[in-house]
């Protein structure tokens, strides 16, 4: 390789000095940054400060996946953005838990599928949320078990405000 590019040099210096009759104004800087340039095409190698292909697929699959993530939430997000409506303004009944329960265990479970790991903890904290609330007495949802579910609530809408703001 090293003789095709001492080649290229020969070719490149002897067309120039026989165009102009001067050999041209070229460092050997440039003329090396020429030959590193030559030998990369011939390796295949990526230019310089290009990931490889294999981060580009990673990076490519985490995109896919968060799209998808987000399309799902959307999807399953409505009943629970309008159950913290409820909550938001006073204490709720209870019948709300058994909506919320199955859609948010949905929604943990795709949130890990799709390695969606920065969103887990609060998912996390809602689900625990949801269980403190079923435990609590009463048929309405309010003191520290809604002021949890707000809490918890609030930070998927901080991690995710596209799908879960009010």
């Amino acid at each position: 390789m090293a003789s095709r590019v001492k080649q290229y040099r020969t070719t490149y210096e002897s067309f120039e000095t026989s165009q102009s009759g001067v050999m041209p104004a070229t460092s050997t800087a440039e003329l090396d940054d020429i030959d590193q340039a030559f030998e990369r095409l011939e390796s295949g190698a990526p230019p310089p400060g290009l990931p490889d292909e294999g981060a580009l697929e990673d990076r490519l699959a985490e995109v896919e996946n968060t799209a998808l993530f987000h399309e799902l939430a959307m999807a399953h997000a409505g009943p629970l953005r309008e159950f913290m409506h409820e909550l938001a303004a006073g204490p709720a009944r209870k019948h709300w838990l058994e909506i919320a329960r199955p859609l948010v265990a949905s929604l943990l479970s795709a949130i890990k599928a799709l390695d969606q790991a920065t969103l887990v903890p609060a998912m996390s904290s809602l689900h625990a949320a949801i269980d403190l609330a079923t435990r609590t007495p009463g048929s309405k949802i309010d003191g520290g078990a809604r002021k949890a579910l707000l809490s918890a609530y609030g930070r998927l809408v901080i991690e995710l405000p596209c799908v879960f703001d009010l």
